[in-house]
């Protein structure tokens, strides 16, 4: 794909080519597929994003979002799990997508512009994690917020809690995730030859990483297919990035 830019006090033009997914596919030769199921999927997600986003009176958004082929991002990162555990898998990413909405969408969000309020909501919504992990009840955790947008959470953490024993699910807050934001992009030029180093040289340490325990696995046919599964899982996952972007 070809794109024009202008940059400068001239103006000057330019013509980039930027890798398109099928090129990228070409390269990769990893898996990919989508779950049978993705209808019945696509019906659960429609009604999960509603039960969210329903009381904020802003159609413009739940029209997005649930344009946005949930159904396809999940059924294509597990196209051969179980319904039930396709669901349950799913949920999550359906609930963090809205939830990051909340907080820096400039089109969505009704407090990325109000620091006090975003700061109640991400303490709100880190209290309410800790709380339903961890079991509390409906009343405790009503106590803490009724927001659908933070609450939202409470089917993700009674799956969790199903799959999970009581000595991993602390370790889910024992090393909260830190998100940064870099300005590494002065031009058209180095914003795009940066991606494109970033996915090859991850494609390089991911494949590099896969040889290597293959390898060390050698001598234990079972684990080397264990491995072999996870590991496929991985490339499903990240192939369904890529398609559904």
């Amino acid at each position: 794909m070809a794109i024009t830019i202008q940059e400068g006090p001239v103006m000057e033009t330019a013509t980039l080519v930027v890798p398109t997914k099928a090129t990228v596919h070409e390269k990769l030769h990893w898996p990919q597929g989508v779950h049978p199921e993705i209808e019945k999927l696509d019906e659960y997600v429609q009604e999960t994003i509603l039960s969210i986003l329903s009381s904020s009176g802003n159609e413009n958004r739940l029209r997005s979002t649930r344009a946005c082929n949930f159904a396809l991002f999940g059924a294509s990162w597990w196209p051969f799990a179980s319904y039930d555990a396709l669901r349950i898998c799913t949920c999550p990413f359906i609930w963090l997508f809205v939830w990051d909405d909340e907080t820096d969408s400039l089109e969505f969000s009704t407090i990325s512009d109000d620091w006090n309020r975003a700061s109640t909501f991400r303490q709100r919504t880190v209290d309410y994690l800790r709380e339903s992990l961890s079991g509390a009840s409906q009343m405790s955790l009503s106590e803490i917020t009724t927001d659908p947008l933070i609450a939202g959470f409470k089917p993700v953490a009674e799956a969790i809690s199903r799959a999970c024993n009581d000595r991993t699910i602390p370790s889910l807050f024992s090393n909260p995730s830190t998100f940064l934001a870099a300005r590494l992009c002065t031009s058209g030029y180095t914003c795009i030859d940066h991606a494109v180093n970033i996915i090859r040289s991850s494609i390089e340490r991911f494949e590099a990483a896969e040889k290597q325990l293959l390898e060390r696995s050698s001598s234990t046919p079972k684990i080397r297919e264990d491995l072999g599964k996870f590991i496929d899982g991985c490339k499903y996952a990240c192939i369904s990035n890529l398609n559904w972007r």
